[in-house]
């Protein structure tokens, strides 16, 4: 049941509502009531019972450093290095999951990095939790939690003074709700559960004594080595049905065959002009005093 906005707390009328399928394979028949609030422009996805379900054998999981990996991690540093990321920095990974980014980072010398989640064996020692750090990463995490706000306020405080907060989330601003599918991937109903506007997000930043570092309408996974530009993973998932499996299942040449447009974008997908802005990744410093 929709109420006033959780971000901004506007009780007006959404200014858009649509139903919304999932992208996981198993539930593609299932559709989600997505609604857009008047005031920040952020998108909120219906409650949805039983949601741990959409969790099961999660596509995710199975993915592992390698070409692609190792391209988008690239673009994400380089970001963050520009905001002031060191390598003798402390750094914390909140939602690592089974710890790709870290093992990255190690191998570029980025040696004194801690990852956190909730839900990995590995990394769930509530020791990382209590410390404060140089940097603070979280990576598409925001949009899956029950509370956006809190879940800065939370972060803002493992910083030290001067330390950065990086976050990628899907971007609420340049999703089409007439087009649910062109965006599917960054709805990812049911698991995005608010979906915010680049304002709303630097809003909930400065609430939490944070300064804007930087700001990047891009999704990192787009990189311009061969296969690895978001046009070109979007196109290609879309011949393969798509689902979120299709990025963690063997390529299939005959998808290649039958669409001959992916091979020039598997070759300068990073070129073609106008790149879709529906994701972001949004860097915070926290003052120095």
């Amino acid at each position: 049941m929709r109420g006033a906005c959780p971000l901004c707390r506007c009780k007006d009328a959404p200014a858009e509502v649509a139903g919304v399928r999932s992208n996981l394979r198993r539930f593609r028949n299932e559709r989600f009531e997505v609604w857009r609030c008047a005031r920040c422009r952020s998108l909120h996805c219906e409650e949805t019972p039983g949601l741990a379900r959409y969790y099961e054998d999660y596509p995710l999981r199975k993915q592992r450093l390698n070409y692609f990996t190792h391209a988008w991690y690239g673009v994400f540093v380089r970001w963050m290095s520009g905001a002031g990321l060191q390598r003798e920095h402390e750094l914390l990974d909140y939602g690592c999951g089974h710890g790709l980014f870290l093992r990255y980072l190690n191998g570029r010398g980025f040696t004194r990095c801690t990852g956190f989640d909730a839900l990995e064996d590995a990394y769930m020692d509530p020791a990382a939790m209590k410390r404060t750090y140089d940097a603070v990463v979280s990576m598409d995490v925001i949009e899956h939690v029950e509370s956006p706000r809190a879940f800065l306020v939370m972060l803002s405080r493992r910083l030290r003074p001067g330390g950065l907060l990086a976050l990628t989330t899907p971007n609420a601003d340049a999703i089409d709700l007439e087009h649910p599918e062109a965006h599917l991937h960054r709805l990812h109903m049911p698991c995005h559960r608010h979906i915010l506007s680049a304002g709303a997000l630097e809003e909930l930043g400065a609430a939490c004594g944070l300064e804007l570092a930087a700001r990047h309408l891009r999704l990192y996974y787009d990189h311009w080595w061969p296969c690895t530009s978001q046009r070109f993973c979007d196109a290609f998932m879309l011949a393969h049905g798509n689902d979120m499996e299709c990025a963690f299942e063997p390529s299939r040449a005959a998808a290649f065959l039958a669409n001959p447009r992916l091979i020039p974008l598997a070759l300068a997908g990073y070129f073609v002009p106008g790149a879709t802005k529906d994701h972001m990744t949004v860097i915070f410093r926290k003052p120095a005093h």
